[in-house]
């Protein structure tokens, strides 16, 4: 036999030694005792701890690390005998009826999935010595069982559980021990505010919002553009701030800022029968928000944050003793600012219900006369003169969406003691008028605006000189250039 073949003989050899030694080994281990991951994984339901038929349930108490409370059925008064689920201790507050339907339908169908131990002897090592939950359930038919609820097993796929009477741990469903392990609260509706039908739209006296980090109330009234046409009204808020400026509400903050606080949807209940606000920030709420409708006053007070940068807060309806925890993206109330409320378009003419527009900038003046017609279709034929001169009309549209472009950028609180650097009047066919007016501050980018006598805000300097340019590039039959 050649050396070669020799090597391959000793080579099988080792390896089939090997696989022996292995097998071997696999079959006498010892198995942690802990290890529930197969059992887990592959959960038949062979240990029946509780079964008993729902319309039996009478009541349950739970025991837990954070509360003690009681469930009970209630039967209706009807042919059916029909149940409902309620927790007496907070019949006061409406409770979730699905939640309770879930916890009623484990306490009456708990199956162990393994048999974690026989008669152990020290219940500490599954945590039951000192249970997380004992729940008691009580049948119609005498019945009553208790179960126990211990530690979660090393991956927290389950945990261990006994029931009175019988000598065994299990191992039982997360979802079940969780749902025993959980504070009465869990059971309560979170809804803070009530809601409308779309049909039944309230109405809005007046908001207030006040805020620690505002040196300003904002509040917002009620408001129609009187110069609003079927055109443009959509474009239009049926609000406008009235403090710290007035102007008409950026549209997009109705629904956000104003019926969104109807329906409001907390994300949990914190707290119950609550006379001591402190622990919730409550008593000196950081935003207090009052809302005037029908005839009612609304009232929410909002606290701390639940936890550093968590972006929930503490929030209650005053009057109330419930406390609730609301995410600041459901709350436009806790981050807008006048800035963010103030219209996109604080001047919005509908082009054809003008009759002359009168632009004065860089000591340029410039008269624009508008006449509309129709044309044997029947569609608006809109002819503009600027100084006299005619002028291409589908270029002056373009033109005209620079003039509405004022693009506020803040609040002004400066006095104005300059004449102006742009005024800007629009002459309704109706008589109405409205105007803008610039001022160049001399600081790099900004103006102050003047809109309709109110110099309160602030702008961009840089419009003005975008302004005259265009301005010159219309008059002069040239094409018109919108962006800067």
């Amino acid at each position: 036999m050649n050396s070669k073949k020799k090597t391959i003989i000793i080579s099988l050899a080792v390896l089939i030694v090997l696989i022996i030694f292995l097998v071997v080994l696999r079959l006498t281990e010892n198995k942690d005792p802990d290890d529930t991951t197969s059992d887990v994984s592959s959960a038949s339901s062979s240990y029946s701890l509780i079964e008993k038929n729902e319309m039996l349930f009478q009541s349950a108490k739970i025991t837990n690390q954070t509360d003690t409370f009681t469930i009970e059925a209630v039967y209706e008064e009807d042919e059916n005998g029909t149940a409902y689920y309620s927790i007496p201790e907070l019949a006061k507050y409406s409770q979730r009826s699905s939640r309770l339907s879930s916890i009623v339908g484990h306490c009456c169908s708990i199956y162990g999935m393994k048999k974690a131990a026989s008669n152990p002897g020290d219940l500490s090592e599954y945590g039951l010595d000192n249970p997380s939950a004992t729940v008691t359930v009580s049948f119609a038919d005498g019945d009553t069982k208790t179960i126990s609820v211990g530690d979660a097993v090393y991956n927290n796929s389950a945990y261990y559980a006994m029931v009175e009477g019988d000598a065994c741990v299990y191992t039982i469903t997360t979802t079940i021990a969780e749902y025993f392990q959980r504070s009465s609260l869990y059971y309560l509706e979170t809804t803070v505010t009530p809601s409308f039908e779309s049909d039944d739209t309230p109405n809005i006296r007046k908001l207030t919002v006040t805020r620690t980090d505002l040196s300003y109330p904002l509040v917002i009234e009620p408001f129609v553009n009187p110069n609003a046409t079927e055109e443009t009204k959509k474009l239009h808020s049926a609000f406008k701030l009235t403090s710290p400026v007035e102007i008409e509400l950026n549209s997009d903050y109705d629904s956000k800022l104003i019926y969104n606080l109807f329906g409001l949807e907390g994300d949990e209940v914190a707290g119950v029968l609550v006379s001591d606000l402190s622990p919730f920030g409550l008593d000196n709420p950081f935003c207090t928000i009052e809302l005037k409708y029908d005839s009612s006053v609304l009232t929410l007070l909002v606290g701390n944050e639940t936890a550093e940068g968590s972006g929930k807060y503490y929030i209650m309806v005053d009057g109330e003793d419930i406390v609730y925890t609301v995410s600041a993206s459901s709350l436009t109330a806790l981050s807008c600012n006048a800035e963010d409320l103030i219209t996109k378009f604080p001047v919005l003419p509908y082009i054809n219900s003008l009759s002359q527009i009168d632009l004065t900038v860089n000591e340029k003046s410039y008269q624009y006369d508008l006449t509309v017609s129709q044309d044997e279709n029947g569609e608006d034929v809109l002819k503009v003169l600027c100084n006299g001169k005619k002028i291409d009309s589908s270029e002056f549209s373009v033109f005209y969406q620079l003039l509405l472009d004022i693009d506020i950028t803040g609040i002004n609180s400066e006095a104005v003691t300059t004449e102006p650097d742009m005024e800007l009047t629009y002459h309704y066919a109706s008589g109405n008028t409205e105007q803008v007016r610039f001022y160049n501050t001399g600081e790099e980018r900004k103006a102050i605006v003047e809109i309709n006598s109110q110099s309160s805000f602030t702008g961009k300097s840089t419009y003005l000189t975008k302004l005259e340019q265009e301005a010159e590039n219309l008059l002069n039959g040239k094409k018109v250039d919108t962006s800067w």
